[in-house]
């Protein structure tokens, strides 16, 4: 099994929320097998195409905002990783309920859109990544994450 795709500790320390993280619940019970096989599949595809963006498409110093959420029970159970430049969007969540990983994209003038779709194509993604656009377009979206979140999970490549 993945490293990366253990769930998270159950500590119960003062600083974390109650909230139990969506993507950990298939772990938890047995039944869940295929489940956990298939959100594994997404969560490494998805990994594998942000950094193929950032490999091959996104230029020298330009700013991104990148968060992995994973183990982070502060923030809403659904949200996985968030992969954010000012042409492309790309959030890895896990549904309330159903608890299956999906892919949500925008573009917004993007020069590799084409690219991407083509790397969202392949099973599972071919069922998991869901078109969701931002409201105001992508890069309104990323200045409105920028001014929230005061700089913080922004970098430069």
């Amino acid at each position: 099994m993945n490293p990366e795709i253990n769930p998270p500790d159950k500590s119960n320390s003062p600083t974390k929320s109650n909230l139990c993280k969506q993507w950990t619940i298939p772990y938890s019970k047995g039944q869940y097998k295929y489940l956990r096989t298939h959100n594994e599949s997404v969560e490494r595809m998805f990994m594998q195409i942000i950094e193929c963006v950032k490999t091959h498409y996104l230029k020298p110093n330009e700013m991104v905002f990148e968060q992995d959420s994973r183990k982070d029970r502060t923030l809403n159970s659904s949200t996985m990783h968030s992969f954010i430049t000012k042409n492309l969007f790309l959030e890895l969540e896990c549904t309330y309920g159903k608890y299956e990983c999906v892919v949500l994209y925008d573009f917004q003038d993007c020069s590799f859109e084409k690219e991407v779709r083509k790397l969202l194509r392949p099973y599972p993604l071919s069922v998991a990544a869901k078109h969701s656009p931002r409201a105001g377009g992508v890069t309104a979206y990323f200045n409105r994450v920028y001014q929230f979140q005061n700089g913080k999970h922004f970098y430069h490549l």
